[in-house]
């Protein structure tokens, strides 16, 4: 008989205790490469790096919610938005944050999107979330259906210059009209903080080979710096689109914050 830990992080009593903590599935797969980039920078601590992740994605669930708040005018009792809308998470990975939506948008309708099927099968599995398939091209992505808010969280970070353009027309292709595309990108503070080494050209953006993702082709998801200017032309290339929020290092302390709204 085949355990169903054999694909899962076995956290035993730790993961219980924290599971209860944050009120979400503490569950995580042997292949999440953003747990495991923590735990690795945690000196390989187990419960540091749960607690860690698990907080990660709170903090971000919570911001979106925020956000939503802000700009939709939706609106919020006891941390819970109280509207029933649609949400999509954007290159989710195994639910870091997706899993948190249950308690910030109990009512919302949560899908999460990613590359990897194992990831979504775990979504569907363990966090009981709505799931599809990704693809590298994003020409060959179906926007299957039109969501209130999109969410993209570190992925225009990984992304080859010329996919940019056409990643951004897709993913708007997801908003209802009046919604919004929510996304974060390495600007000005990550180059200077964290990727010092690469040097953008004069549009603003640079590129290496590089990633914690190690299932990945490296000419497909590395790490990218896009400095505003570049991201503000890929932007404006958009039809039916409008800027509404730009912050400067406003997630995770470095990376930069973007929000677009869907008027046609």
């Amino acid at each position: 008989m085949v355990e169903r830990a054999d694909y899962l992080l076995n956290s035993g009593a730790i993961g219980k205790r924290l599971g209860r903590k944050y009120g979400v599935t503490p569950d995580i797969h042997v292949d999440d490469y953003v747990f495991a980039d923590i735990y690795a920078r945690s000196g390989r601590n187990l419960e540091a790096s749960l607690d860690a992740y698990l907080d990660r994605g709170k903090v971000d669930a919570e911001k979106i919610r925020d956000l939503i708040a802000d700009l939709q005018g939706a609106k919020i009792s006891e941390g819970k938005l109280l509207e029933s809308m649609a949400l999509l998470d954007f290159a989710s990975g195994y639910g870091c944050v997706a899993r948190h939506f249950k308690n910030v948008a109990p009512n919302g309708k949560v899908v999460a999107i990613d590359i990897h099927d194992k990831a979504m099968y775990f979504n569907i599995a363990h966090l009981g979330i709505q799931a599809a398939v990704s693809d590298m091209d994003p020409l060959q992505v179906n926007p299957f259906f039109q969501f209130d808010v999109v969410f993209c969280l570190s992925f225009f970070s990984h992304q080859p210059r010329h996919r940019i353009g056409p990643w951004l027309d897709m993913l708007t292709r997801f908003v209802k009209v009046g919604g919004i595309l929510l996304f974060t990108a390495h600007g000005a503070t990550t180059h200077r903080d964290h990727l010092a080494h690469l040097r953008p050209d004069a549009d603003g953006y640079a590129f290496e080979k590089a990633s914690e993702q190690k299932d990945l082709s490296l000419d497909d998801y590395g790490n990218a710096i896009t400095y505003p200017k570049f991201m503000f032309r890929e932007i404006n290339q958009i039809p039916g689109i409008e800027l509404v929020l730009f912050h400067s290092a406003a997630w995770r302390t470095h990376q930069d914050l973007y929000v677009l709204r869907k008027i046609t």
